[in-house]
Parts: structure tokens; C-alpha cells; sequence
């Protein structure tokens, strides 16, 4: 079942704070971004746990993929701009990378 969130707008401030408490991410009020680096074999487990978390929310990343490594971006995209449910997202996305073991 979807969480429901209202998307808040974060200022430059908050962004801060919410990137020093992410692993390996990056970013401004437009976009949080991290590159994550990883065998093959454990991207399309990753994907699929991403895939689950952005079902739950109902909110979803740009997702690059090449031969040895997945880029996640996220930002609200009716707002142009990063809010609270980017930041949830990031967290899961986090999560997802630490249950399936990587670095980067």
C-alpha cells in the first residue's frame, strides 16, 4: 500500500543535513544523485529492491545502469525540485544498496 506523502519543498538547508546522513549521495535543490558501484550480478537484485520501495511510495529515481555500476537520481519531478519524499526515497534506495552489499 503506497505511504501517501505530500511532497515539501526542502530548502538548501535541510538538503544539507538530509546529504550528511546519506551514504555516498550528492546534490542541490534540483536533484540528489549517488553512483553506486557493483558487480553485475548484484544490479538486477538491487533494481528489483529499489523497484519495491519506489512501488511503496509511489515516487521513483532515474536509474542509469552500466557494466559496473548503478547512478540514482532523484527529485520531484511536478516541482522541479528536491522534497521530503527525495530524501525517503534516497534512504530506502540506502537500504536497498547496504541489504545487497556494494560499495560505492
Amino acid at each position: 500500500m503506497p505511504i501517501g506523502l505530500t511532497p515539501r519543498l526542502l530548502g538548501r538547508d535541510e538538503i544539507d543535513r538530509a546529504l550528511g546522513a546519506l551514504e555516498g549521495w550528492e546534490g542541490d535543490e534540483h536533484r540528489l544523485r549517488r553512483v553506486v558501484v557493483l558487480p553485475p550480478e548484484r544490479q538486477r537484485p538491487l533494481r528489483d529492491a529499489v523497484a519495491r520501495a519506489e512501488q511503496d511510495m509511489t515516487h521513483h529515481a532515474r536509474v542509469e545502469q552500466s557494466r559496473d555500476s548503478i547512478t540514482f537520481e532523484v527529485w520531484t519531478h511536478s516541482l522541479d525540485r528536491v522534497t521530503d519524499m527525495d530524501v525517503e526515497l534516497a534512504r530506502r534506495i540506502d537500504a536497498a544498496v547496504a541489504a545487497v552489499g556494494s560499495s560505492g
